[in-house]
């Protein structure tokens, strides 16, 4: 049976969909929480309800079925994850238009170089480059 670690793991990230929601919508937590379950174990159980029957052998093609489902299911919910993830880009609000520092212009030139002497001249002498250079 190679379809079983892909089902096993799409069964899991069902239950692991809604147990992420739950943590999140603690007013909702225990409905979350049994769909959850109740999800990944109604899979399960059909999964293994074609495969494990004896009656009709072609029935098996039905555990393929279920998987499949299971696979687009887990998709979709990864998916409407990633599109609602406060760390995706695009949920991201922009940040402020503050100006640049004075000596950075807007295309990184350097216009205001007395920042930069002090700075060098704070560094040890021995770590500074050669004025010939």
């Amino acid at each position: 049976m190679f379809t079983a670690v892909p089902a096993h793991a799409t069964f899991a990230t069902i239950m692991g969909y809604y147990t992420g929601l739950s943590k999140f919508m603690p007013q909702r937590r225990t409905e979350y929480l049994l769909k959850g379950l109740g999800g990944a174990v109604f899979m399960h159980g059909l999964y293994d309800f074609f495969f494990m029957q004896m009656l009709y052998e072609g029935m098996a093609f039905g555990a393929i079925g279920s998987l499949i489902v299971s696979i687009i299911y887990s998709k979709k919910a990864v998916q409407m994850q990633v599109e609602n993830s406060p760390f995706n880009p695009k949920n991201i609000p922009p940040p402020p238009n503050d100006p640049p520092p004075p000596y950075i212009a807007a295309n990184e030139e350097v216009i205001n170089t007395s920042a930069l002497r002090y700075i060098e001249s704070m560094i040890p002498c021995f770590c500074r480059l050669p004025s010939y250079l």
